[in-house]
Parts: structure tokens; sequence; C-alpha cells
């Protein structure tokens, strides 16, 4: 980049004032002296900044910072004089004003009425006047978004699937809430929660006729007809269809009725009855050969002795 010289090895002068002639009579750029000069001069045995790189602005033969002058300051012809702004701000004559002073949602903007970027949970709808609108109005559970069609992070009972929230349970029906696609955080009603592999069994994997469960795992509820017993599920006796333990039934099969706890057969009051109410006292059906009357069973003889 020398422009004169006096010899192969000396340099005088350089093709531009963007170098400046060293010490070792070569030319050198004056950014590699000093990063933030465009060009430079001697002046006497000093070397000193004539013009600045865009973001400085030349201040006593050096180059300051516009961002040290004023953090709302990109570039600047001084300290007080801005010719373009940081981000989040928006130059008016030769300052810069603050685009959340207009509006809390931008996070910067071109002028007072026109956002460029929004907050997080908000996004730049740009399909009329630009305006930063609540990734909410896509629906209650969108956290963030980039745009109307672009869901990237859903509250806990969520998760973001091809840029849509979607249930957890729908990617995994024993999920209730999740963080990703292999990480359950609390699980349905119906599932346990196992930490160390951060899924959720099916509580009827303990016992067929477990209903709900806690993730010991234990069952706490079970299908009629049996009940819980040591974590598990335990089958209740015979002709009894719902009970609270092998010695409480609280719920008859058809044909018997409940007395203190268990189940007697209707026919033990009465070899007609083939079915009754819980109370022992009213049959509902009878067998074949005796009809219902006032809840009662009769033998078809008492009608005529050839029924």
């Amino acid at each position: 980049m020398c422009a004169t010289c006096s010899s192969l090895t000396v340099c005088t002068s350089c093709v531009n004032d963007t170098y400046f002639v060293n010490t070792n009579n070569t030319c050198e750029l004056c950014t590699g002296s000093i990063s933030s000069w465009a060009t430079c001069t001697y002046s006497g045995p000093t070397l000193i900044a004539s013009t600045c790189i865009s973001g400085f602005w030349l201040d006593s033969n050096a180059c300051t910072n516009c961002t040290v002058s004023d953090a709302s300051f990109a570039t600047c012809t001084d300290s007080t004089h801005a010719l373009s702004c940081t981000t989040g701000y928006y130059l008016v004559s030769t300052s810069c004003t603050g685009c959340s002073g207009i509006n809390v949602h931008w996070t910067a903007c071109s002028d007072s009425s026109t956002p460029t970027a929004c907050i997080s949970g908000y996004y730049l709808d740009t399909s009329g006047a630009a305006v930063c609108t609540a990734c909410t109005t896509i629906a209650a559970y969108v956290v963030t978004c980039t745009s109307a069609t672009n869901e990237t992070s859903c509250n806990s009972s969520y998760l973001p699937i091809n840029y849509t929230c979607t249930l957890c349970s729908v990617y995994n029906p024993g999920w209730l809430t999740c963080n990703e696609t292999s990480t359950a955080l609390s699980c349905n009603s119906g599932y346990y929660y196992q930490s160390n592999t951060t899924s959720c069994p099916a509580c009827s994997s303990i016992h067929s006729a477990c209903l709900t469960c806690i993730s010991t795992p234990a069952c706490q509820s079970c299908n009629t007809s049996y009940f819980v017993y040591n974590n598990t599920c335990a089958g209740c006796s015979s002709n009894c269809d719902a009970c609270s333990s092998a010695t409480v039934c609280t719920t008859c099969s058809s044909g018997y009725y409940l007395v203190n706890d268990i189940c007697i057969i209707c026919s033990h009051l009465n070899s007609f009855w083939q079915t009754c109410y819980e109370t022992g006292l009213v049959a509902t059906q009878c067998w074949a050969g005796s009809y219902l009357s006032g809840g009662l069973c009769f033998g078809c003889t008492t009608v005529d002795s050839n029924c």
C-alpha cells in the first residue's frame, strides 16, 4: 500500500490516509494501530485519528464509542447527536427515544407507530399495520410464539410439536404435564409417576383392576368387585358385586340380598324367590312354576292344581 518510497524497503507515503508509515517504514492500516480509527495522520511525532469507523466519533484526535456517550446511540457525530440508534430505540431528529416507552410490548421499532420486534409472549403481526399481539390470542395455553402459526413454547400441559401446542396426553395418554417428548412431569388419573424414568405407567400394571394409584407404586382404588389390599387389588367374595374388604360386602349380586355385610341367596327366604330387594323383604322375580304378586312369589298350583 506504499505510494512513494526512497528504496525497496523504505516507504515515504501511503496510497491514502487509511494507512500510515510506521516505524518500520512500511504502510500500516490505521485500524491496525487502534481498531476504531478509519483514517489517521502524523501530527509532529504523534499519530492521531482523522476520522473514525462507524459507531465512533472524533473526540480530540481520538475516537470515542457512541454508546459510551449514550447507550442508545448506535452511530453519532458527537456525544449529543445521534445518526442511528441501538435496538430498542428509534431516531427522532438527532436523539434516540425508547420503543418500550411507547408500548411496553415493543423491544424494537422504526418509529413511534411501527414496532419491529416484541417482548417474549408476543409476536410481530404484520398482516395489517404492524402490532405486537399476545401469543395467548392464538390459544390460552400458548406461552411464546414467533407468529400466529409458529408456537414455540406452551404451558405445562402442552408440548410444541411441529410448532403447534399439543396436549401432553396426545403424545402419551398417561401424561398430564411434560416438558419434552421424552419427559413427563406428572400423570393423568389412572397412571402413576415413575421418577427414575420420568414416565407414567398405567395403574393396571400394578393390578388389572386398579383404577387409581400413587407413585409408590400403590393402588388407591379398584374396579367394582375388588377392594384395595396391600397396595394392590383383591377380589370380593363370591356373590358380592362391591365390597370394602374381604369380609364387608356393600352390594350383592342379582339373586342375593345384604344382611350384616354378607350376601344371602333370596331363595333362602322363599324357595320361589329368584331375585329380591336388598332388604330381603320383597321379591322382584320368581322362579319358573311361580308368579309375582305384591312383592311375593306364589306357586302356580295356587291358581289351578293342574297348572
